[in-house]
């Protein structure tokens, strides 16, 4: 510091540093000064020396006290993921829950006339399930028939959702409601020749209704086009059940 200053570098020099005390600990100073005079022979400095602890101990406390509140602040962040995979996705399928399925894709299918369809398919007779095997049995006929819906349809692509104890909506960005029709009956024959195991290693079988619907341009959300899917959903139920029904235009 000294040398910067006799260079002309600074106006004054500054420097800060530990002096241990008789006690063994370690305690901050500063000392700054200036040159007031050099004849040639001898510098003369005029300079302070102040004890600097009490600042750098308050340095210290308010630097713990950021990392505290950064600490805390990336957990905050951690929790608000936590809480918005929550809000959006269904704990026990690990799907999307209502609230998300298909609101974009939806968005995205009107502002390009694209085609887009729904499924909702629902679990025929799930009471009997509980009622039969316990409530246990029936959370594993809903996970099991959660992932055979992911199997058959487009990863990253479709999106399949939870909206209700035992009903899925599966929204198909780019697909027309004939070729929905057809996926929805394979989805069908698949779920019904399904052994699911159980805990006690028995096996069931269930099977699903599945009502069909394609966006229309009259549509202005997505409740419109689930609200004809779930009526094409309940013709299906009418007509016996393990049946797929689509809303004719």
């Amino acid at each position: 510091a000294i040398d910067d200053h006799l260079n002309g570098i600074t106006e004054r020099y500054y420097s800060e540093f530990r002096i241990r005390a008789k006690s063994g600990a370690w305690v901050w100073y500063a000392n700054y000064g200036k040159i007031m005079g050099n004849n040639g022979s001898m510098t003369r400095f005029t300079g302070v020396c102040f004890n600097l602890n009490e600042k750098k101990l308050r340095e210290q406390e308010l630097r713990t006290l950021n990392e505290q509140l950064t600490e805390k602040n990336m957990l905050l962040q951690r929790m608000n993921a936590e809480l918005h995979t929550l809000a959006t996705r269904d704990s026990m399928t690990g799907l999307y829950n209502r609230r998300n399925v298909g609101e974009r894709e939806i968005r995205r299918a009107q502002r390009f006339e694209h085609p887009l369809a729904l499924m909702i398919i629902d679990i025929d007779f799930f009471k009997r399930v509980n009622d039969t095997w316990g409530h246990i049995a029936g959370d594993q006929v809903i996970r099991a028939v959660a992932d055979c819906c992911l199997q058959q349809t487009r990863e990253q692509v479709d999106t399949v959702g939870r909206i209700g104890g035992e009903e899925f909506a599966v929204v198909l960005p780019e697909t027309t409601l004939h070729n929905t029709l057809a996926l929805a009956e394979r989805l069908r024959e698949r779920i019904a020749t399904s052994r699911i195991p159980l805990i006690d290693g028995q096996t069931i079988s269930v099977t699903v209704s599945i009502g069909a619907a394609e966006l229309q341009p009259a549509f202005t959300s997505l409740n419109d086009l689930m609200m004809y899917a779930d009526r094409a959903l309940y013709r299906a139920k009418r007509a016996g059940r393990n049946q797929v029904n689509g809303q004719g235009w």
